[in-house]
Formats: structure tokens, sequence, C-alpha cells
């Protein structure tokens, strides 16, 4: 048998039974006992050759042909020839593509006395019937679509972050005042990394380590939350959807990845970093006005959408937490990057001719639903997109989890009183905001995985879509 992974991201990633030595057949006897629902597996077709010119000599290789078919009338019509591809290697049984197979049209002629097989173009009597967005979306997509949200929002948010961090490191006397950046690391920091704060008495930022962890942060691919992984997650999921993605956005897709990696020379490096960050936002920004104004907002754009409020939410109740979560207020400087890193900076200012503040922080970014950057926003979207979600016909309205859960979090929205939420007690702290970003964070988690268990199960009696 052939065994392939059942999530895969790679199509080369499959074991060959036949090619398999006696120890290692052992082997996968007992992982596919400990993990059967993992692998799946189909027969192994012993594959004929085809003459191929190889380096200017005839040599046998492998090859498959993958036949098209055309939907006629009540059934289907097997059209002439296919796509007849060949591997690289004459021992390469998968034949892919990605790892350097050849392929070309296989074309059948007929002889000119027969008329085609099938009568593919209508005549001015052909009945056309109009057609509007399916019903119907299969889970696998809406799954797609969704986590293709909520990475694209990831990847944005991660970019503003690290260009407000950019910019500020490249100001003078950014090491004297490191609380103005603290949070904004705390929430990207990578695993492994040294913190940049120096906790000697004198509260001074590392500049070269804050230097090192913005280039891990934003070029190493080897990290699982650095800004090229979540770059190399958006292009993969995008392209399991690629059919159902505008055409204009491949291009930005392939602008988005060319980056050549962090300088050498630091002298430029956070000049370089910064108009990087600012190259992506803007590929990000144009990826994101195509699929609002190129796709049917269908069901499908409504999983896209419901991913990136649901990221955006998270991410601005972490940004919140960790900004004016602890003890005492918030120095303006790091009020003023909370709002240049939520692209909120000049709404505020238009409405406030005054000092940052608590309070109209606070109520812009987390209880103003007008605000498309704000928490509440997002959580009153939410309940929209549900709301106009294929259901069962016999479903109780407020029944199902992702009914509940986007009810309670859209009351909570239009509930929440910035006044009560800003308040401290006698110790300098904010229960009542601490405990309404906490919820709305439990609540967007669960939401989440309600979403999955109810519309992106593969397979069984329960999928609706």
């Amino acid at each position: 048998l052939i065994l392939r992974p059942v999530y895969s991201q790679h199509s080369r990633d499959m074991v060959t039974g036949p090619q398999l030595s006696a120890n290692d057949r052992e082997y996968w006897r007992q992982r596919l006992r400990a993990e059967p629902e993992a692998w799946c597996a189909h027969e192994w077709v012993a594959l004929a050759t085809t003459p191929v010119s190889d380096n200017g000599n005839i040599v046998p290789r492998l090859f498959q042909m993958r036949s098209l078919v055309v939907a006629h009338g009540g059934g289907y019509h097997a059209m002439p020839g296919g796509l007849t591809r060949v591997p690289l290697q004459d021992d390469d049984l998968s034949i892919s593509m990605q790892s350097g197979g050849r392929s070309k049209d296989t074309w059948v002629l007929l002889p000119p006395e027969l008329p085609p097989p099938v009568e593919l173009a209508g005549g001015a009597a052909a009945l056309i019937h109009l057609r509007r967005p399916a019903p119907d979306l299969p889970s696998r997509v809406a799954d797609n679509f969704f986590w293709l949200g909520r990475y694209l929002e990831r990847t944005e948010a991660q970019a503003h972050l690290l260009r407000l961090i950019a910019g500020t490191l490249a100001e003078e006397g950014a090491s004297t005042e490191p609380y103005a950046l603290r949070p904004f690391f705390e929430t990207l920091r990578l695993a492994d990394s040294v913190y940049p704060l120096n906790l000697n008495g004198t509260q001074t930022l590392n500049l070269p380590a804050a230097e090192q962890e913005l280039r891990d942060l934003m070029w190493a691919l080897e990290q699982p939350n650095s800004l090229a992984s979540n770059v190399a997650r958006v292009e993969r999921t995008a392209f399991r959807v690629k059919e159902r993605l505008p055409g204009d956005v491949w291009n930005l897709f392939a602008r988005l990845q060319q980056n050549h990696g962090a300088p050498e020379d630091p002298g430029i490096f956070l000049q370089k970093a910064f108009g990087e960050l600012q190259d992506a936002l803007a590929h990000l920004a144009a990826i994101s006005g195509f699929m609002m104004d190129g796709m049917i907002h269908g069901y499908g754009w409504r999983f896209l959408d419901l991913g990136r409020c649901i990221e955006r939410g998270l991410n601005m109740a972490e940004l919140l937490r960790r900004v004016l979560g602890p003890i005492g207020a918030p120095p303006p400087n790091l009020l003023h990057n909370l709002l240049v890193g939520c692209e909120c900076l000049l709404i505020y200012r238009r409405r406030y001719l005054t000092n940052l503040q608590v309070l109209p922080v606070l109520d812009l970014l987390a209880c103003d639903d007008t605000n498309p950057h704000g928490l509440a926003f997002q959580l009153q979207r939410i309940q929209q997109h549900i709301a106009d979600l294929p259901r069962k016909p016999e479903a109780d309205p407020v029944g199902r989890p992702v009914d509940r859960l986007s009810l309670e979090l859209s009351t909570m929205a239009r509930l929440a009183d910035p006044h009560q939420l800003a308040a401290a007690d006698n110790i300098g702290a904010r229960p009542a905001m601490m405990n309404y970003l906490h919820t709305a964070t439990n609540e967007l988690v669960a939401l989440s995985d309600a979403l999955g268990l109810e519309y992106f199960a593969h397979g069984g009696p329960e999928v609706t879509t």
C-alpha cells in the first residue's frame, strides 16, 4: 500500500510500502496501530513506462496520465488525451511536479471524417441556467477560508507591531525608555529568545539583543511565530482555495514573499527592516482589498472574514491586557505606541484634543463598535456572520454553541461600560477590564473550536456545509 498522512502539507509526504525493508515495514505496522486515524492508504498501482528524451537519450520512465471529463447532459464524456506526467528519477513512484517531474499535454488526433465526440458550444437555442452562489460549501473549503483569514490577520498584526518596534529602536533615546516597547516584545516574543530588557536596576533596553530578536521575528523561517513563517502559512493555505480567489491576489502573494533576509551591515538593519515591513503591510492591505472587492460575498467569504474577526479580537485583547493590565497608570509614550500599533492614533487625535489617557484609549480600542480595529467591532461583526451561516432547519436558534457564544460576545460588547473598565482599585489594578478581556479571549477561542466542530468536520453526518 501507499501511505499518506491525512493532514499532509506536502504532496511528497508518502510512504511506499513495496519499497520498505523488513524493519521499516514492522516500524510502520506499529505506528499505524498507534495512530490509525492519522493515515490513509491506497493500493499501489504498477505503472507502465513511456519513452522520454533525457539529455539526448531515449530512456524509459514511469508515467501517469491525468484524464479530463466534461459534464454533458445527464452524464460525463471523457476527453481525448489528457496530461501525461513523468518523474525526474526513474524510481520516483510519486511523480511529483514539486520534485522536478515534467508534464506534457497528450493529444489524440481523430480521423478527419469523424465529428468531435462532444458538442461543447451551444447553439442559439441552447438553454442557459442562471446561477448564483451555491447554497452549500465543502467543509474543506470553509476550513481553509477560515484559517486563511486568521493567518492573514495574524501576519498583518505582527507586521504592525514589528514596524512599531523597528521605528522606535531607530529613535534616539530608545534604550532609556524600555517600557514603551516591553509589552510588544512580550506579545511577539520567541520562545527561546533572550529578553532584551536588562533587569539590573537601570531598566535600560539592551539594543543589540533587541535588534537580534527583531531579526529573528522577521526573517527566521525556522521560528514558528516569525513573520516569514506566518507569510508561508498564508501562501500555503491560500493555495488550497486558489480557484476561489481573485487572480490579482497571486501577484501580491509573490511580492509578499520577496524578502532577501536580514542585512549583514548593522548600520542599515533598522532602515531595511522598516522598509520591508512597510512593503509587507502595503501588500497585505492590497490582498485584503482584493478579497473584499473581488470575492462573491457568499459562505466562503463569510468564513474568511470570520477568521479575521476572531484573530483581530484575540490580538486586541492580548495587547490591551499587556499594556493596560499592569498596576498603575501607563506612561504616555506606551499609550502612544499602543495606538500606533493598532492603527488608531489619528482617530484618537481627531476625537480628543488632549493628552493620552487610559479612559478614551480603552473606549476606542475595546468598546467603540464603529472602530474597525477595535475589539467591540469584531464581536459585533462575528455575531452578524454567524447569523447568516447555514444551519439545520430543526436547529434551536440559541441552542448551538456557535449561536450562544456569538450572542454572548455581542451582548458583552454592547453592555461594556468604558468608565467601569478603566476604573482602578486601591492598588491601581483594573479588575473589570481584566475580567472583560479574559472572558472575551476565552469565548473567542471557544467559538473558533465550535465553528470547527459545526462546519469543518471532514466527514460524518454532522457536516452541514
